[in-house]
C-alpha cells in the first residue's frame, strides 16, 4: 500500500503545474484542434489520477470538483467550437474513390482577393493545405491574377503621396495603405520602393527594431511588463506605463512631469491596490525581479484568478508619427 501511494504521489507529484501546461496551451498562438482534444485527453487523465488518490485520501475532494469543473468548461468550448466552425461538405462527382471535398472556385477567389494566405484558407474549411494548394491549381487562381499592373515609375508617384502624409511609414503599414486604395503588388516591391524613395528611414528602422517579447506565462498576475517613454523629456512630459503579461491589460499608463522613481512607485502601488499583486516584474534589458514589498493579502498562485479579462480599448492611441509631429510642433524654448 505503502509503495502504490509513493506511486501515486510519483506520477501526480504536481497536478499544477499539469494543469498550468494545459493553460499555457490554451492561450497560445498554436491551440487548434488538436491542441484542443489533447488538453481533454490531459485533464481526463489527471482527474482519474485524483480520484485514485482520493480513494486513499492524499488529496481532498475540493482538488477532484476543481478538475471536474474543468473538464465540463472544456466540453462546453467543444460544443459551441464544433457547432460553429465550418467545413467544406463531402460530394461525389461521379469518379472512383472517395468523395471529395468541395470548395468552389468562388471561395476560393474570395480568399485570395482578400489576402488571405493558403493555411488560413486550410484552416477556415477545415481541409488540408495540400487540398487548398489542388484547388487553386485547378482553378488557376495564381497571386499574380489579384496584384495591380502598376509601373515602377507610378508606384513611386503613389508611395510619394503616402510619404506626405506619414513620413515614417514601414512596409507593413505601406502595404495596408496600399490595398486600402485598392492596389495589391509584391512585399518585395513595397520593400524595393522603399528602398529607392527613402533609404535613410529604412536604415533607422532598421536600427530602432523592437523585438516583441512572448511571454508564456500560467495567467493574468504572473508577470508584468513596465517601461518608460522618455522621447518627450526635454519638454518635461515622460510616459511611465504598465501592461499584464498574460491579458495585455494596461494596469497603469500615465504622462508625468517628472521621472523620479517615487512616481513610477506610486503609480504601481496604485494599480496593486486595484488588481492585485503580480508575482514577477519585467523591465528592460530582460531584467525579473522579485521585489521586497511587504504584502499582507493573498499569494497569486493562492488568489482565484479570473481569466475571462475584458481589455479595455484606450481611448487615444499615440502613434509613431503622431510622436514625431509634436516632437516637431512643440517649441524647445517652451
Amino acid at each position: 500500500m505503502a509503495n502504490g501511494n509513493k506511486l501515486h504521489l510519483q506520477i501526480f507529484e504536481d497536478p499544477r503545474r499539469q494543469i498550468t501546461d494545459c493553460v499555457t496551451l490554451i492561450s497560445s498562438d498554436e491551440f487548434n484542434n488538436n491542441a484542443l482534444n489533447y488538453v481533454h485527453r490531459k485533464l481526463d487523465q489527471i482527474w482519474r489520477e485524483v480520484f485514485r488518490l482520493t480513494e486513499v485520501n492524499i488529496v481532498d475532494e475540493y482538488t477532484l470538483h476543481c478538475v471536474s469543473d474543468a473538464i465540463a468548461c472544456l466540453q462546453r468550448v467543444e460544443e459551441v467550437e464544433y457547432s460553429t466552425r465550418y467545413q467544406a461538405p463531402l460530394v461525389n462527382d461521379g469518379s472512383t474513390g472517395r468523395p471529395v471535398f468541395n470548395i468552389t472556385h468562388d471561395q476560393l477567389h474570395f480568399f485570395l482577393a482578400h489576402g488571405f494566405t493558403g493555411p488560413a484558407i486550410a484552416n477556415i474549411t477545415e481541409v488540408s493545405l495540400r487540398t487548398v494548394r489542388r484547388r487553386i491549381n485547378q482553378y488557376g487562381l495564381f497571386k499574380d491574377v489579384f496584384r495591380s499592373d502598376v509601373t515602377d515609375a507610378e508606384l513611386d508617384d503613389i508611395v510619394s503621396n503616402v510619404m506626405e502624409q506619414f513620413p515614417n511609414i514601414g512596409y507593413r503599414l505601406l502595404e495596408g495603405e496600399l490595398r486600402r486604395r485598392n492596389i495589391v503588388i509584391m512585399r518585395a516591391r513595397c520593400r524595393e520602393v522603399l528602398r529607392r524613395l527613402d533609404p535613410v528611414g529604412v536604415v533607422d528602422r532598421l536600427h530602432s527594431l523592437c523585438y516583441r517579447r512572448k511571454y508564456s506565462v500560467y495567467g493574468p498576475l504572473a508577470i508584468w511588463r513596465v517601461d518608460g517613454n522618455h522621447k518627450l523629456i526635454r519638454w518635461r512630459l515622460v510616459i511611465h506605463g504598465g501592461i499584464d503579461g498574460y491579458t495585455r491589460f494596461p494596469v497603469y499608463l500615465q504622462c508625468s512631469n517628472n521621472n523620479r522613481s517615487d512616481t513610477v512607485l506610486e503609480l504601481f502601488a496604485n494599480a496593486v491596490r486595484e488588481y492585485g499583486l503580480p508575482s514577477r516584474v519585467r523591465s528592460d534589458k530582460g531584467r525579473i525581479d522579485d521585489y521586497g514589498i511587504d504584502w499582507d493579502g493573498p499569494l497569486v498562485d493562492q488568489a482565484e484568478l479570473d481569466h475571462s479579462v475584458d481589455v479595455p480599448e484606450l481611448p487615444h492611441i499615440i502613434t509613431h508619427e503622431m510622436e514625431q509631429e509634436l516632437r516637431q510642433l512643440i517649441n524647445p524654448l517652451q
